[in-house]
């Protein structure tokens, strides 16, 4: 289990909201936000664990299919 920090962006790339929370592994992680991304007004997720960011998904992509935008670095 690890700890991600959640970053919800709005459309001109400011941070609205920040969560901290811990999933499995980074699968986990990406579903919990595609469906935290979907349920509000936001338009980007910005996933993170420690430094790195994991992966972004933006709204239209929540709402249907889950692409990433970036893999791991």
């Amino acid at each position: 289990m690890g700890g991600y920090r959640y970053s919800f962006l709005d459309e001109q790339g400011s941070v609205g909201a920040t969560l901290l929370l811990h999933s499995e592994n980074d699968e986990s992680a990406r579903d919990l936000a595609s469906e935290l991304l979907s349920r509000s007004q936001f338009s980007l997720v910005e996933v993170r664990r420690g430094p790195s960011i994991i992966f972004q998904i933006r709204q239209e992509e929540a709402s249907g299919h889950r692409e990433m935008i970036l893999e791991r670095h």
